[in-house]
């Protein structure tokens, strides 16, 4: 198990140089406050935690950064501000079960009409759809 102490000297290193960061330092950043920032985040770290944070939020103004990056900066501040509470709930790959239950409740939930056409019933059987009338007859 790696200590505290060795967990903050890693977010030193990755949060590194904020005006010319490295890509992989600062996703690698992100999913490590992610993953243990809750546990780091207590009264007794509040100044360095206040440090990591000043210079998460001047990475979310570097244009060097490509968006997705400034996004996935500004989503663990938000993260940090909830509480460590992720905004939506991550989902891995469904066992199978779970994509069978899901397609039952689907199904249902459409009251089990598989056809897909238009409301109103068939529309098969051609005739002159403009009045409505009967099909018409071809020798």
């Amino acid at each position: 198990m790696l200590t505290e102490r060795i967990m903050h000297e890693c977010i030193k290193t990755l949060l590194g140089d904020v005006v010319h960061p490295d890509p992989e330092d600062v996703e690698a950043l992100c999913r490590l406050l992610t993953t243990i920032g809750k546990q780091l985040d207590r009264p007794q770290m509040k100044e360095n935690m206040k440090n990591y944070f000043d210079g998460m939020n001047k990475l979310t103004n570097n244009k060097e950064l490509d968006s997705r990056l400034r996004f996935m900066v500004k989503d663990v501040i938000e993260m940090r501000a909830a509480g460590w509470r992720e905004r939506r709930k991550t989902e891995g790959p469904k066992k199978i079960d779970d994509v069978h239950r899901d397609a039952m409740m689907e199904t249902a939930n459409r009251g089990g009409d598989r056809r897909g056409g238009p409301p109103g019933g068939d529309r098969r059987g051609g005739g002159d759809r403009r009045g409505g009338g009967p099909p018409m007859d071809f020798p």
